[in-house]
C-alpha cells in the first residue's frame, strides 16, 4: 500500500466495502492510515500468509510491490481482477545511479505473467510512459523508498539541479483469476 496515495485515489472512482492496505513499513503505514481513515492498514510482509480469508478479495492491487502468487490466488474469489504494476528498464533512469536505485531487467512482466499463470489468466497489459519534473527533494524521497532505502541509500542534493526531467514507465497487467477447476488443471504435477 505504501502511503496509500494509489488506494485513496483507486477508493475515490470505485465504491468498495472495504479495504485493507499492507505494506512492510509502519511509516508508511502510517501516512496511509490518515488518507484513508476506513481501511484496515497493516504492517505486514508478503511472503507470509496474508491475513485476509480465503476467496474473499474481488480486486488486489500490487504496484511496485514483491507477489506471492500463492496467496494472490488464495484469497482471490474466482473471476476476481489482479492488477500488478511493473518498472520497465527506462523507469526514473536518469536518476538511477544518483538515487541508488535497483536496475530493472527487461521483460520483467513477462516473468511477472509466467509467475501468475497457474492461478490467473491475463487479460490485459499496457505500457505507460511519461516525463515528470523532480526536485531535488523529490528524488531524496524516491532514494527513501522501496529497497535502496532500505539500504541507508541517500542523495547529496546539492549535485543535483532545481528541475530535472525524468521519464516514468512501467507496465499495468490486469489479471482475472482462473477457476479452482481450470488452475488445477494448468498446474504441472511435481
Amino acid at each position: 500500500a505504501g502511503t496509500g496515495y494509489y488506494l485513496r485515489e483507486l477508493e475515490r472512482q470505485v465504491p468498495v466495502s472495504a479495504v485493507v492496505a499492507l505494506d512492510i513499513s509502519k511509516f508508511a503505514l502510517r501516512r496511509a492510515a490518515k488518507l484513508l481513515p476506513d481501511a484496515l492498514c497493516l504492517v505486514w510482509d508478503v511472503w507470509r500468509p496474508l491475513p485476509v480469508v480465503d476467496e474473499s478479495v474481488d480486486l488486489l492491487i500490487n504496484i511496485f510491490a514483491p507477489r506471492n502468487p500463492d496467496e494472490f490466488a488464495r484469497v482471490c474469489r474466482e473471476g476476481g481482477v489482479l492488477i500488478v504494476v511493473t518498472p520497465l528498464p527506462q523507469h526514473l533512469q536518469e536518476i538511477s545511479d544518483v538515487a541508488g536505485l535497483l536496475n530493472i531487467r527487461s521483460g520483467k512482466d513477462d516473468d511477472v505473467a509466467a509467475a501468475l499463470t497457474p492461478d490467473f489468466t491475463l487479460a490485459a497489459s499496457r505500457s505507460v510512459e511519461f516525463p515528470m519534473t523532480l526536485t531535488p527533494e523529490d528524488v531524496q524521497n524516491i532514494a527513501a523508498m522501496g529497497p535502496a532505502g532500505h539500504h541507508g541509500a541517500s542523495v547529496r542534493m546539492d549535485t543535483l539541479p532545481e528541475r530535472l526531467r525524468v521519464t516514468a514507465a512501467f507496465t499495468v497487467q490486469t489479471f482475472h483469476r482462473r477457476r479452482k477447476e481450470d488452475s488445477e488443471k494448468s498446474t504441472p504435477v511435481r
